[in-house]
């Protein structure tokens, strides 16, 4: 991946991340990278974990679930594997047709978010996570689509890049470089950081009601905003050691506070 700068657009209270477009042939280079075995991997990834103990918590086995955006299909597969009718989709083609000759009978399938081949009010559930940030010109067509093929009352379980209190901070005191939009940073164009709350009413314009809102991955957070703490994060990334985990959680329960990368969404289609 090129370098990524980020660049605070004051007019939208986001921060703006360019150096690298993030397009198809970008997330086919990204995930064949990790071959299968991301995909075959998946109960050895914490988040992975994580997201599948929340879906478990709103959703009974045998729901009918839709990851929008699906990657390398670790998210679906761990779905399927756990005893849901897991769905998959995403415009990484190649990544798609990666995906099918390892595991033939996961339901994933190529195709773009803004215009699902799924009939309305079909799925009970629907992951995003970490994909509105994406879309330059705007998620509001996703959002369209997520509440044509939930079923009412259907779960959206979703994280989304976030402007975290440090974030807010920095901007406030002139720490990233103001953004001006031209045809050069829109071609390199990434990913936005978004505000939070900007993002909830948003969805909630659009007939979503909130259920869960939780800070997550601060210790990501401090390591790319904080640079006091590099060093010690690299140390603690190359040790393998008890000490090293009691010391990740705690740094990841206080980055959760002030320093989160992403903020996470549950909410119900009303």
């Amino acid at each position: 991946m090129a370098e990524i700068t980020k660049y605070y657009d004051s007019h939208k209270s986001r921060l703006v991340y360019v150096g690298t477009r993030s397009d198809e042939t970008f997330w086919d280079n990204t995930w064949s990278s990790y071959g299968t075995e991301k995909l075959l991997n998946f109960r050895e990834d914490p988040f992975t974990i994580f997201i599948i103990k929340k879906v478990e918590k709103y959703l009974n086995a045998g729901s009918r679930v839709l990851e929008g955006g699906c990657g390398c299909g670790d998210k679906v597969y761990a779905l399927h594997s756990t005893g849901y009718d897991a769905y998959g989709i995403d415009y990484a083609k190649e990544t798609i047709m990666k995906i099918k000759e390892t595991v033939p009978d996961l339901k994933i399938t190529h195709g773009d978010l803004r215009r699902l081949n799924f009939e309305d009010s079909f799925f009970d559930g629907y992951l995003s996570l970490g994909v509105i940030e994406h879309y330059y010109y705007g998620y509001g067509d996703i959002v369209k689509e997520i509440y044509r093929v939930l079923k009412r009352g259907g779960i959206l379980f979703m994280t989304v890049p976030t402007m975290s209190l440090i974030r807010k901070f920095k901007a406030t005191i002139g720490k990233y470089p103001q953004y001006a939009e031209n045809e050069e940073m829109i071609k390199g164009f990434y990913q936005f950081a978004l505000d939070p709350d900007e993002v909830l009413r948003n969805f909630q314009d659009k007939g979503f009601e909130l259920l869960r809102l939780r800070n997550i991955d601060g210790f990501y957070g401090l390591n790319v905003e904080i640079d006091f703490f590099k060093p010690l994060f690299q140390f603690l990334h190359k040790k393998k050691t008890l000490p090293r985990g009691v010391l990740i959680r705690m740094f990841e329960y206080f980055g959760d506070i002030f320093a989160n990368h992403l903020t996470f969404y549950i909410m119900r289609k009303e």
